[in-house]
């Protein structure tokens, strides 16, 4: 046999192909692994709980405090309740029982109150159109004729409301 000659009968001969392959296999699972470790691991740093630190720094300002040479009056306004539109004239239609509409109001609904007169509070704003049944009244106050009203389908909707903005309906 000649010295430029391989001999590829030995059982200990390996192709160069061999070598590159499982070479390459090992560095894929190789990485894989490695991969698969970075991906599943508890990651210490987020589990961290950041702490806030707040750093204060008093400064001590004197201040001299001078009284007023005069007192200091406030008179304090008294507000009278007002209609804010102007009620369109009673039908005269209205009576206890009677199923009444809300109509007229602009846009700005009628306001039930808790009372008759335009000092008792708001319970209720109802808008053009609401049909309500009438239960008490008529009671005079502030210069209009006051009725007690119930919504048709809502008992708890219910007040005092001047009769200018109600229509009989049936």
């Amino acid at each position: 046999m000649s010295q430029n000659q391989v001999q590829t009968d030995s059982p200990w001969t390996i192709q160069v192909w061999v070598v590159v392959f499982v070479s390459s296999v090992f560095v894929v699972l190789c990485s894989g692994l490695w991969a698969y470790i970075l991906v599943t691991r508890t990651n210490v740093q987020a589990l961290a709980t950041p702490t806030v630190v707040v750093a204060v720094q008093t400064v001590n300002i004197p201040v001299t405090l001078v009284p007023s040479p005069t007192p200091l009056q406030i008179s304090t306004p008294v507000l009278e309740p007002t209609i804010t539109a102007t009620p369109p004239p009673s039908d005269g239609t209205v009576s206890i029982g009677q199923m009444v509409q809300v109509h007229d109001t602009g846009g700005d609904g009628l306001r039930l109150r808790d009372q008759a007169g335009l000092a008792g509070n708001v319970v209720y704003l109802a808008l053009d159109n609401e049909v309500f049944r009438v239960e008490e009244g008529p009671v005079e106050k502030d210069g209009f004729l006051w009725w007690r009203i119930v919504a048709e389908n809502n008992d708890k909707q219910k007040g005092w409301a001047v009769e200018n903005f109600l229509t009989g309906i049936r």
